[in-house]
């Protein structure tokens, strides 16, 4: 009876396998056939003290906001992020060079990033994904006292996930991110025509 109860515990915890999700989408297509003939440098992005680095958290309306236990992801959301953006931003060609901190390559612009929201969030019976983060553009060689902030924003993204699946929801979150990255490289190139041009 023993061994019954040992192999039936056995078979229920390997049914509850953990599963690990990344963010990940389409890389842009080139915009710029003249890309500024300097170095971008993305700094490792911070997350909020609210946001569960290991964890997808859904939020739902009774309550607190719960990490789903069984659905982690596959490396920290900062990082994944931050690896997205830099990706992101040397397709679009908008820089000569663009690198991450790891880096020794001079750089003249380097983009801070802050996470403040990344979920999946359940209300009134439908279920989307949110997206919120801050981005900072530095120039290091602006005419001044020290490095001075070409572009400072808040970004958000709310997209509709076809159910209440851990998949379901990731797939929201990473065309969640597909937005603001693509409201972020153009506002990257606006910031710096306006100030060139």
């Amino acid at each position: 009876m023993a061994i019954l109860a040992l192999s039936a515990g056995c078979a229920f915890r390997a049914s509850r396998v953990v599963s690990y999700y990344a963010l990940d989408y389409p890389p842009p297509s080139k915009v710029s056939e003249t890309p500024i003939n300097e170095t971008l440098m993305v700094y490792h992005f911070l997350l909020d003290p609210s946001v569960d680095p290991n964890y997808l958290i859904v939020s739902r309306p009774q309550g607190a906001d719960k990490p789903a236990m069984l659905h982690r992801w596959k490396d920290n959301p900062a990082d994944m992020i931050a690896e997205l953006t830099v990706r992101d931003v040397e397709n679009a060609g908008i820089f000569q060079h663009v690198v991450d901190q790891f880096s020794n390559l001079p750089y003249r612009y380097a983009l801070e990033g802050t996470i403040r929201k990344l979920q999946g969030v359940m209300k009134d019976g439908k279920v989307s994904a949110v997206i919120e983060l801050e981005a900072v553009l530095v120039d290091f060689e602006a005419r001044g006292r020290g490095e001075k902030p070409v572009l400072a924003k808040a970004y958000q993204a709310e997209v509709p996930s076809q159910s209440s699946s851990p998949d379901a929801i990731v797939a929201a979150l990473n065309k969640a991110m597909m937005e603001i990255s693509s409201q972020l490289r153009d506002d990257i190139r606006s910031a710096l025509t306006n100030k060139t041009g």
